[in-house]
């Protein structure tokens, strides 16, 4: 199934099947130039409520790098640094509600700066016949 949403700083849109979810997102250049732009926080909410931040997989060196940060989750913090991501971890016939955040800052202290929801479904695992 098909999903869009586009009235807004930033556009998305995603592509669902029964166990996998294509997010693609847009931003005008104009709303992250000159704001240090790292990327972006996705985040997955359930029909349930339950809520799980996809990891991005590209790490920021600069914390790589610092011997003074010790805490792994810091360390490891990771956006999505691309204008798309793939969620693998999705379930049959469910229902999702996606947020894209825009981070800028600096990548040991980021804020957002502006987000955006699309709700989608995945496609059910059997349904009539083939």
């Amino acid at each position: 199934m098909r999903f869009k949403n586009t009235r807004a700083s930033i556009k998305i849109h995603a592509v669902t099947g029964t166990q996998t979810v294509l997010l693609s997102f847009d931003i005008n250049k104009s709303k992250i130039e000159n704001k240090n732009f790292l990327g972006f926080d996705v985040e997955r909410k359930d029909s349930k409520g339950n809520i799980i931040k996809l990891n991005g997989t590209k790490r920021f060196q600069s914390l790589q790098d610092d011997p003074s940060i010790t805490e792994p989750k810091i360390k490891n913090r990771s956006l999505v640094q691309t204008f798309f991501w793939k969620d693998y971890l999705a379930d049959p016939g469910q229902k999702y509600t996606y947020t894209i955040t825009a981070m800028v800052g600096k990548a040991n202290n980021f804020d957002p700066a502006f987000s955006r929801s699309i709700k989608v479904a995945t496609e059910p695992l059997k349904q009539g016949t083939h």
